[in-house]
């Protein structure tokens, strides 16, 4: 009796084992998140080598011999090319996927990064610049994608938000790093340093990115909430043999090259053909969309405000405000740790207001709008002389940055075609960045004539009103564009 009584309570014991690992084991697996760590890696030492220019420029300015004027076509000079080269980055990201087109262009932009090191010459300089914009323009078009597929709707801006956050941790925390290697070592280590290790980061991309559909870890819990959430799981490249996903197709699948196919999103997350176009004919239809058009307004003035910070702040803390570089680089990494609070703000406050049931269009504008309207603020630094309060009035437009154009990001993920992310991806950042280019060109050329900063600022912040006006009277309704 005592015998069959132990095997009974081991039997119930047992079976209650079984069952509780069975739940653990249905539990939706968090390979999502490492993913998204690592394109934070990525996104932080991208903009490490965008930004070590604006560090090293005082002092190249001054050995190289080189005017405001030329000191702004060579901050540019990334633009043009990154801008001329989006949208085919985009387009070949659609054919095959973030995993190696983004390996390739880590490498290529880090030994552009480190020849900048080896060169002095203006027009050397300038040829490894427009280097390390051709190589850098997957990056946007990439990181729209790899969220848009690993995220579901409610996590996507917080997600946007964690990798832009990142630009600024990197930029801010960093920046006094490099201004001390400026000052010990010249300004070439600077490139030398930020170029190996983005060659590190590279093989770490590498070796461990994986879209949903090739990742093993993925177990179909988070596959199903994923799927049921809006993850555009059917937008990604590849499939790795012997996985087979539940409530998959190969009409998903077929369509994970979008350079055969327009699409559109039926149920949550899936994509099924409409028509048959060339990538060409999906272009032209993008471009002349109006909600992209309210965007690409947008993006513009976005990249603007960010470019000034990118490449001419610290010149205007050295040259303006008669800063050393040391204190520049202490002082300059106030704004870029504000906007961190702004990227991560702007994320979860637009999720939250998906999550209470606003719209989509309220949801995704509202943050953008008000970011915009902060970035203005950056004219009120022409009319005070403390340098504390000089800075307080950059972070609150950095700040105001970085909250519109986290949302941005998960905009476009609401907005474009399921299958053709990349090529949205590349047009929008087209746009976007002949604000890059166009910005340390055009205050150059005011700083130049005018020996002043003053009207570059104000310049700043009439483009940033530009962006309210794309945002409001451009772009009035978010839904999904279908081509």
């Amino acid at each position: 009796m005592l015998e069959f009584a132990l095997v009974t309570i081991e039997f119930q014991y047992t079976e209650r084992k079984v069952e509780c690992m069975k739940s653990v084991k249905e539990m939706p697996t968090k390979r999502r998140w490492f993913m998204l760590f690592l394109l934070c890696l990525v996104i932080g030492i991208n903009y490490l080598d965008r930004g070590n220019l604006a560090v090293a420029a005082p002092v190249m300015q001054k050995e190289l011999g080189l005017s405001p004027a030329t000191m702004g076509i060579l901050f540019s000079a990334f633009a043009w090319s990154y801008a001329f080269c989006l949208p085919f980055a985009g387009a070949l990201l659609d054919k095959i996927g973030p995993r190696i087109l983004m390996t390739i262009a880590l490498v290529g932009w880090s030994a552009a990064t480190f020849a900048m090191g080896l060169v002095s010459q203006l027009w050397n300089l300038i040829a490894v610049r427009l280097g390390l914009g051709f190589f850098e323009s997957p990056i946007m078009p990439s990181n729209i994608k790899c969220v848009a597929v690993w995220f579901p709707d409610r996590e996507r801006a917080l997600a946007v938000g964690a990798y832009t956050a990142t630009e600024y941790v990197a930029l801010g925390v960093l920046t006094p790093v490099l201004a001390w290697i400026l000052v010990t070592f010249g300004w070439e280590m600077i490139f030398f340093v930020t170029g190996v290790i983005g060659f590190v980061i590279g093989g770490i991309w590498y070796k461990w990115y994986r879209s949903p559909g090739d990742s093993a870890e993925v177990n179909d819990a988070e596959w199903q909430y994923m799927k049921a959430g809006g993850a555009l799981l059917g937008g990604e490249t590849g499939k790795r043999p012997g996985i087979v996903r539940p409530d998959t197709n190969d009409s998903v699948n077929a369509h994970s090259n979008p350079v055969a196919s327009s699409t559109k999103i039926s149920g949550k997350g899936e994509v099924n053909e409409t028509m048959r176009l060339t990538q060409w004919q999906a272009t032209k239809k993008l471009i002349t969309n109006r909600r992209l058009i309210g965007m690409f307004l947008g993006q513009f003035s976005i990249m603007t405000t960010l470019f000034f910070f990118l490449t001419w702040f610290p010149s205007y803390l050295v040259t303006e405000k008669g800063l050393t570089i040391l204190k520049s680089g202490f002082y300059a990494m106030f704004p870029f740790l504000v906007a961190i609070a702004g990227s991560l703000i702007g994320g979860k406050w637009s999720d939250s207001m998906l999550d209470s049931g606003k719209s989509k269009t309220l949801a995704r504008k509202l943050p953008i709008i008000l970011g915009f309207l902060l970035s203005t603020v950056i004219v009120a630094a022409n009319y005070v002389d403390s340098i504390p309060v000089i800075i307080a009035f950059m972070a609150v437009a950095f700040f105001g940055q970085a909250m519109a154009s986290t949302v941005t990001g998960a905009l476009l993920s609401d907005l474009a075609p399921a299958g053709y992310l990349g090529v949205s991806g590349g047009l929008l950042n087209f746009f976007a960045n002949l604000g890059s280019a166009t910005c340390p060109l055009v205050i150059g050329f005011i700083v130049d004539g005018t020996g002043s900063f003053a009207y570059a600022l104000a310049y700043v912040g009439a483009v940033a009103l530009c962006g309210v006006i794309g945002y409001t009277l451009v772009l009035t309704k978010v839904e999904r564009i279908s081509i």
